[in-house]
């Protein structure tokens, strides 16, 4: 939020519509929810990079400084070391921006050219240390991050093409509603200032929007990158029409939009409020949870522990015991011995796997805990 309205404030001199573009931020659920901000999740450090590579991309093509260059290489290869590829999906958009910016190009080609090589040397480097010190690395790389993800659904995360767009439909309406009546209103009005700006964080977020929307893979926190640009739109938007305005209309104006901005806000920490965990995480939570207090406690885990798919909280706990050599049985239910026990909680394993040669000991939550007759 501080860097957005930061941005924007240099680049229009509004006080007011920096203002309101970190409000507006800092007052979208979807942005604010699980997987990205609230959570701080790889995504959430993903937008801060591809962000600041919008914005340092644009700094210098309406600065000319060489800096900015820099800055955007430097960002963007920050991007793709925090989420791999998912940190070029802007890059179409910076080169169409670098190719209208041909003219200043040419008389900073060398500085481009160390950037994009410096970029390019930094990604490659940490790839190939990073496959020589798993070998399978990059096959998953291939499996999560290129063909496999982009060309086919992952653990069935598949939707229509109009996934993302039913999403801000339905869940953020105002917000659309706001980026339509903003930009609609700024063709209405003289003068015209920041069109460029504004036309090129348009293109940001239709380019953005169209690869994802083609991806197999759906999931709605792929979208945390744009919320940050609309956001920027939006405020870019207030920006030019409160310039227009004077007297009374121009102090009945921005007392709207300070209203709607803040009743959105009051909006999204209601319902962060009485957001409650979905029943999966709740599972993983209390297992996870389970792990870590008998560690802290040294008492040791007498029953085995089996669990399937992505569980990234119980992960995190598990690595935690194995660096503190605090151990953990791991088997599946069929290689368990008679008199073993073990821990499951995850409703498709315990109807696939447990059978009369199990019987229920002890339930703790949603953890159920079986011995082997």
């Amino acid at each position: 939020a501080i860097m957005i309205s930061t941005f924007l404030y240099f680049n229009t001199k509004s006080i007011f519509g920096a203002v309101i573009t970190g409000l507006l931020l800092s007052g979208i659920c979807s942005y604010n929810g699980i997987h990205c901000a609230r959570t701080g999740d790889y995504d959430a450090l993903l937008t801060l990079f591809t962000t600041a590579t919008i914005c340092s991309s644009y700094m210098y093509y309406s600065s000319k400084r060489i800096l900015w260059i820099y800055l955007t290489g430097l960002s963007m290869t920050l991007a793709v070391l925090t989420k791999g590829v998912a940190g070029l999906l802007f890059l179409p958009s910076v080169i169409i921006l670098l190719a209208l910016s041909w003219r200043q190009i040419k008389l900073h080609t060398t500085h481009l050219i160390i950037a994009i090589m410096l970029s390019v040397v930094g990604m490659i480097t940490y790839y190939f240390l990073r496959g020589l010190a798993d070998p399978n690395y990059l096959s998953a790389v291939w499996q999560n991050e290129l063909g496999g993800r982009f060309g086919e659904a992952i653990e069935q995360h598949s939707g229509p093409i109009t996934f993302y767009l039913n999403h801000l439909w339905e869940n953020e309406t105002l917000l659309v509603a706001l980026l339509a009546i903003g930009s609609a209103t700024l063709l209405s009005i003289k003068p015209k200032r920041n069109l460029f700006l504004i036309g090129y964080l348009f293109l940001v977020s239709i380019q953005f929007l169209t690869v994802i929307s083609i991806a197999q893979t759906k999931l709605l926190w792929y979208l945390c990158p744009i919320y940050p640009i609309i956001a920027l739109i939006i405020g870019a938007c207030v920006s030019n029409i409160e310039s227009s305005l004077k007297n009374n209309s121009k102090i009945i104006f921005t007392s709207l939009i300070t209203l709607i901005v803040l009743q959105f806000n009051y909006s999204c920490f209601s319902t962060n409020q009485n957001y409650t965990l979905p029943e999966y995480a709740k599972k993983d939570y209390e297992l996870s949870q389970f792990i870590k207090s008998r560690r802290e406690k040294n008492t040791p885990i007498e029953e085995c522990i089996y669990f399937n798919s992505y569980h990234p909280q119980i992960w995190v706990e598990i690595y935690i015991s194995i660096q503190d050599e605090f151990d953990i049985c791991f088997k599946e239910p069929a290689n368990i011995k008679s008199n073993e026990k073990i821990i499951l909680f995850q409703e498709d394993v315990i109807n696939n796997h447990i059978d009369t040669t199990f019987s229920l000991e002890k339930k703790n939550g949603t953890l159920r805990f079986y011995v082997k007759k």
